[in-house]
C-alpha cells in the first residue's frame, strides 16, 4: 500500500470526528462532558491513525513518529484543559509538552541546527520571533499584568511555541511547517480573544486553524524513511 492511500485509510476516523465536532458544534460558553468527548475525539484519532499507521520498530521514522504521536497525545490533555477557563494553564502546560514532542520529532530528521541554507533559516527566526514578540508586547502584556503566573508563563510559551514553527521551517517539511504555523495563528487567537479584546467568531477561527494543523502536523508522520532527512540535491550527490 502506498504512503498516502495508508495515511488516507487510518485518517478515516479523523475525517468523522472532525465533521461531528462542526455538525454538533457546542460554543465554548457551554462546557460540559459533552463540549470536551466532541472536542479531544479528534485529536485522538490522529494519534490513533499514527500508532496503526506503521509497525517498524527501529527506523528513523518509527523514532519520528512517535514523538509525533506523543506530541498529539499531550495536545488531547490540553484540548481537554481548555474546555474549562480554569484550566487554562494545565492546557498551556500540556500543548508545551506537545512541543516539545514535535521539536524533538524533528531533530530526528539529523538536518544540521540552521538547516542547509544558514541565511534563510536566521532571516524566518528574526520574522517568526519578531513576530510573535510585537504579538505578546502589543497586545497581550497587558492583559496578564494582574497574574503572575501567567505574565511570565505566556511569553516562555510564546517562544516555545514559535521555536516548533522555526525548527520546522529551518528542516524545510512542508506539512509540519505549515501545520506548526496554523497552530501558532490558532494560539495567538486564543490569547488576544482571552487577554486583549474579544474576536468574532473567535472559536470557529481557533479550532479550525487548530485542527487542519494538527492534522499537517500527523500528515508528516506518514513520510516514506528517505524524505525524513531533507537535504538539498548537490548534498545527496555528495554523499
Amino acid at each position: 500500500m502506498k504512503i498516502s492511500e495508508l495515511y488516507q485509510s487510518k485518517m478515516i476516523p479523523f475525517y468523522v470526528t472532525f465533521a461531528m465536532y462542526w455538525i454538533w458544534y457546542i460554543p465554548n460558553t457551554q462546557p460540559g462532558i459533552p463540549a470536551l468527548l466532541l472536542k479531544v475525539a479528534p485529536t485522538i484519532s490522529l494519534y490513533i491513525g499514527i500508532q496503526q499507521g506503521f509497525k517498524e520498530k527501529h527506523s528513523s521514522r518509527k523514532v519520528y513518529q512517535t514523538y509525533i504521536s506523543n506530541g498529539i497525545l499531550a495536545s488531547v490533555v490540553g484540548d481537554a484543559a481548555l474546555v474549562w477557563d480554569s484550566l487554562f494553564v494545565v492546557g498551556m502546560v500540556a500543548f508545551a509538552c506537545g512541543h516539545f514532542y514535535y521539536i524533538t520529532a524533528l531533530q530526528a530528521k539529523k538536518i544540521p541546527f540552521l538547516g542547509y541554507k544558514s541565511l534563510n533559516s536566521i532571516g524566518l527566526g528574526f520574522v517568526l520571533y519578531g513576530a510573535a514578540a510585537a504579538i505578546w508586547y502589543i497586545l497581550l502584556r497587558r492583559g496578564l499584568q494582574d497574574d503572575v503566573l501567567l505574565s511570565y508563563g505566556v511569553p516562555v510559551y510564546i517562544a516555545w511555541l514559535t521555536s516548533t514553527v522555526w525548527r520546522a521551517g529551518v528542516v524545510g517539511d512542508e506539512r509540519i511547517f505549515l501545520g506548526s504555523a496554523l497552530f501558532m495563528i490558532s494560539d495567538c487567537c486564543i490569547g488576544i480573544n482571552q487577554f486583549a479584546f474579544s474576536l468574532p467568531y473567535a472559536q470557529v477561527v481557533i479550532m479550525s486553524t487548530y485542527q487542519i494543523g494538527q492534522y499537517l502536523i500527523a500528515m508528516s508522520a506518514f513520510l516514506p524513511e528517505n524524505q525524513l532527512a531533507v537535504m538539498p540535491k548537490s548534498t545527496k550527490k555528495a554523499m
